[in-house]
C-alpha cells in the first residue's frame, strides 16, 4: 500500500506543478480545473486554487469583504487533518 500511495503523491504533485506553470502563463481556467479535480486528493490543491481565484477578484471587491478563501481554506485544511 505505501508503494501506491507514493505514487499516487508523486502523480498528484506533478498535476499540481502542471496546474502552477499553466496558470503562470495566463491559462486561468485550465488550471482551475486540475485544482479543483484535486481537491481531496492533494492537500494543497485547495490553497492554490483560492489563491488563483483571489488574484482574480478586483481589488474593489477584496476590500468589501472576499476574503472569505481564507476561511474556506482554514476550514478545509481541518477537515482534512481530523481524517
Amino acid at each position: 500500500m505505501g508503494l501506491i500511495s507514493y505514487i499516487k503523491g508523486v502523480y498528484y504533485d506533478h498535476r499540481i506543478e502542471k496546474a502552477d506553470e499553466l496558470l503562470h502563463n495566463g491559462k486561468e481556467c485550465e488550471a482551475e480545473e486540475i485544482y479543483k479535480e484535486l481537491l481531496g486528493k492533494q492537500y494543497t490543491a485547495v490553497n492554490k486554487l483560492c489563491k488563483s481565484i483571489l488574484c482574480t477578484v478586483p481589488e474593489s471587491r477584496k476590500r468589501k469583504g472576499y476574503k472569505q478563501g481564507d476561511s474556506f481554506i482554514q476550514m478545509y485544511q481541518v477537515t482534512q487533518l481530523s481524517r
